[in-house]
């Protein structure tokens, strides 16, 4: 607040019309600023945007603008529904902007368009960006704009025209300057090669981000880099690959000091652990990420973080804890209207029934996870769904239905050539076949789910296989190979038991000392509490013997004061009353002694004007002028300042009324015009303002006090400046002076009772505080804002209805 109202006080009628123009210039480059680090220093970018909102919060264009970086920093994060509000919040705001912010809005929105899944509208709004930023050559849009059309294509399942994009993106990406653009086209090609399960291309295109974003420092960039490397490797089923790229991320993201991003990583992290059967790590990363998520209010990661825990429990077979972290991620995730969240939580209890064998509840928490995710087009969450759908169809006999149903999730994992899925599918089709009797074809799929679990690592599946695959051979009559095939398991399940025992005893260690921490923790905030409420107690008894001591002072003073100018007022009365008469008295008494020498002989009339001559008379006329000219502006002045001390006095009134702070301020400087001499210039700028409801005295009081320190703090010639302004119900009073400033270090202490920074005997160090204590009464604030050597500014803000 006040460097705006610093910012009005100099504008008002002060400067040119070319002072706004470069003042308009410098928002619009800070604009330009903050859109720059919204990808690199979101954080900065974001403060850059609140000063800019404080400094212009009357223009709706330049607020339009700063919201649109909001809603781009937001995005970036993949809060959707905050940056589609923003979005609508803008409006018509940019219709006549700049052609680069309308397209930067029209990108947004087609960005927008994609993640609800809606490529062909957010394809036809990524083309209008292009075509428009190629007409005024902005080479971040056109890279930008090109990379939302390739991934659009990428999904509809359109790769023809792909690499001829991307390498327009990567020539205009580099003309740019920006790194995030270079290393988001690296990234969008390994999307390309993704969709075309060809892992390793992919990855080789993870690793030239990373490289790059290396070499030019990039730390935020890097972590998306390292975090994409992590998810091709897990992809791959290069699972420990995946996890040391994801720490990498992990701690790119640390250094960049952006925790929003940093606990979705961290999640990831717990996500890759839980798929080796790494629990206490996946534990560790959770926790971590669970503590960040309260500190900061990230409810989606919150609720991410009960969901893992749930699958955790669900691995250790602690179906009850499971079902609780569940059903607290699902509350979580409707909080906030989290489709996909939802439906999320809707397969993991189905799926924990189901393992518990309430085979109808699975059924009916399934149907739901299943419909949100076809509405959603998520194929991953719907492959899942339809498997756990099957094994409850299976257990409930319902084995044609059960057979109907795997046909997509099998074919949904072997379109994204995904090896887990395909084992899953194809384990689920061995088990449901083998159940209805047809066992060797059963048989042939669950081989076909082994090799696959056994290439890959995927140790909790392939265990779970070999049980299948043991009562298979079973059935089939081939014993021997049932019971090398069981062997086979208890070795492996043994070595993994034994690991798992381990992990859970640590575990349970982890929750434990968690919790002990979280105790001690809770302690000390309770002590720190009742200790700081003492502390606050004892301020505030300190504060109101001081304000008490100052307001029977200040009542006193203003009887006093109301006294005197009572007193004063009447001979002064007397005075400026009776000059006028005194004056036209003297001059009739010239009048008539000019006709009676008129009347006389002419020999008579010449020795009177010899002798007036002789005398000096005109001169002595001329004096009795300037004497009653004296008079009468002494007299004025006396009435001046007899006034300023009847508006003064007014200290000890306790009623609130409309009050005219101008009024106030004039008064209060006819009063200091003995301080204010010759050597200090006043300048007003005075804005209209309403009338104030406030208590007048104590008003003035601080007028009084801001004043007489701007005076102290100018050591020789100098100028105060004193502004007033009205923005949105509150009116501002700024009192400005080029004196020698305020040390840093002081700065926090002003408002302390008896702090002072000026020699001994010059000041007592209530002025400040007994301002800053009258001025929160009213439900107001100051402000200040001061360097050494440059001068200080004090803004008193209060509310046209104080209270």
């Amino acid at each position: 607040m006040i460097a705006s109202t610093r910012t009005n006080a100099l504008h008002n009628g002060e400067h040119s019309a070319g002072d706004a123009q470069r003042r308009a210039s410098d928002v619009e480059s800070d604009l330009m600023r903050a859109w720059a680090l919204r990808t690199s220093i979101p954080a900065q970018s974001n403060a850059i945007v609140t000063s800019i909102e404080n400094e212009c919060a009357n223009d709706p264009r330049v607020l339009a603008k700063a919201m649109l970086v909001r809603a781009a920093v937001e995005a970036l994060f993949f809060r959707e529904e905050s940056a589609t509000q923003l979005l609508a919040r803008i409006g018509d705001s940019l219709t006549d902007a700049e052609p680069v912010w309308i397209a930067r809005r029209q990108s947004l929105e087609a960005r927008a368009a994609r993640q609800r899944r809606d490529y062909d509208v957010a394809t036809t709004m990524a083309q209008a960006v292009l075509a428009l930023a190629r007409a005024i050559d902005d080479s971040e849009l056109i890279a930008g704009s090109i990379v939302q059309i390739v991934l659009n294509s990428i999904a509809l399942g359109d790769h023809s025209a792909v690499p001829a994009f991307i390498e327009e993106a990567r020539v205009a990406a580099a003309r740019s300057g920006y790194t995030n653009l270079v290393s988001s086209i690296f990234l969008t090609e390994a999307a390309h090669h993704r969709a075309l399960r060809d892992w390793q291309a992919a990855i080789a295109c993870d690793l030239n981000a990373v490289e790059y974003c290396e070499s030019v420092g990039d730390t935020l960039a890097l972590g998306r880099a390292l975090n994409n490397a992590a998810t091709d490797y897990a992809h791959s089923g290069d699972l420990a690959r995946a996890i040391d790229y994801g720490d990498r991320a992990r701690v790119a993201f640390e250094a960049s000091g952006d925790t929003v991003i940093l606990v979705m990583q961290l999640n990831n992290l717990g996500s890759l652990c839980l798929q080796v059967g790494d629990y206490k790590t996946a534990l560790d990363y959770i926790l971590k990420c669970q503590e960040i998520s309260e500190r900061i209010g990230e409810v989606k990661s919150l609720a991410s973080c009960a969901s893992s825990l749930g699958t955790i429990w669900t691995r250790l077979r602690e179906y009850v804890a499971a079902s609780k972290h569940h059903e607290e991620s699902l509350r979580l995730f409707e909080s906030i209207g989290d489709r996909a969240g939802i439906a999320s939580e809707y397969l993991r209890l189905g799926e924990v029934k189901e393992t518990c064998g309430d085979y109808r509840g699975s059924l009916a928490m399934l149907a739901n996870a299943q419909k949100i995710f076809e509405e959603l087009s998520d194929d991953h969450g719907l492959a899942t769904t339809l498997l756990c759908r099957a094994y409850a169809l299976d257990s409930l006999g319902r084995y044609d239905e059960a057979l109907a149903t795997l046909v997509e999730p099998a074919a949904i994992y072997e379109r994204h050539g995904e090896p887990h899925g395909i084992a899953s599918a194809k384990r689920a089709l061995g088990t449901v076949l083998v159940d209805a009797g047809q066992v060797d074809n059963g048989i042939v799929q669950i081989e076909q789910a082994r090799e696959i679990a056994h290439a890959h690592g995927f140790t909790s599946l392939l265990i779970l296989i070999e049980v299948e695959l043991a009562r298979a051979y079973e059935c089939a009559g081939r014993f021997e190979e049932a019971l090398n095939t069981l062997r086979s398991h208890y070795a492996l399940k043994e070595t993994t038991t034994s690991e798992q025992a381990r992990r859970q005893f640590d575990l349970r260690e982890t929750e434990l000392a968690r919790k002990d921490a979280e105790m001690e923790r809770l302690k000390h905030v309770e002590l720190a509490e009742a200790l700081r409420q003492i502390e606050q107690a004892h301020r505030e008894l300190k504060d109101a013997q001081t304000q008490l001591v100052h307001s029977e002072k200040m009542a006193s003073l203003g009887q006093l004061t109301a006294g005197i100018a009572h007193e004063i007022n009447n001979p002064v009365n007397f005075i400026r009353n009776s000059t006028s008469p005194l004056r036209r008295d003297l001059d009739e008494v010239r009048s008539i002694v000019s006709r009676a020498i008129e009347d006389e002989p002419e020999e008579f009339r010449e020795r009177v004007t010899k002798r007036m001559a002789e005398l000096d008379l005109d001169v002595v006329r001329a004096e009795i002028d300037a004497l009653l000219r004296g008079i009468e502006d002494g007299a004025s002045r006396t009435a001046e300042i007899v006034q300023g001390l009847r508006t003064f006095s007014r200290l000890d009134e306790d009623d609130m009324k409309p009050t005219d702070l101008i009024e106030g301020i004039e008064s209060t400087l006819r009063l200091l015009g003995s301080r204010l001499g010759e050597r200090i210039t006043i300048v007003r700028a005075f804005d209209p303002i309403p009338l104030v409801d406030c208590r007048p005295g104590q008003i003035n009081q601080v007028v009084m006090n801001l004043l007489s320190n701007a005076i102290d703090a100018i050591e020789l010639d100098g100028e105060i400046r004193i502004s007033t302004t009205c923005v949105n119900g509150e009116v501002s009073v700024v009192i400005a002076d080029n004196g020698r400033g305020i040390n840093p270090e002081h700065r926090d202490r002003l408002f302390e009772p008896f702090f002072t920074t000026k020699p001994a005997g010059k000041g007592t160090g209530l002025g400040l505080s007994i301002s800053h204590s009258i001025v929160e009464a009213h439900r107001g604030r100051l402000d200040v804002e001061s360097s050494p050597g440059a001068g200080s500014a004090f803004a008193l803000v209060i509310p046209v209805g104080a209270l």
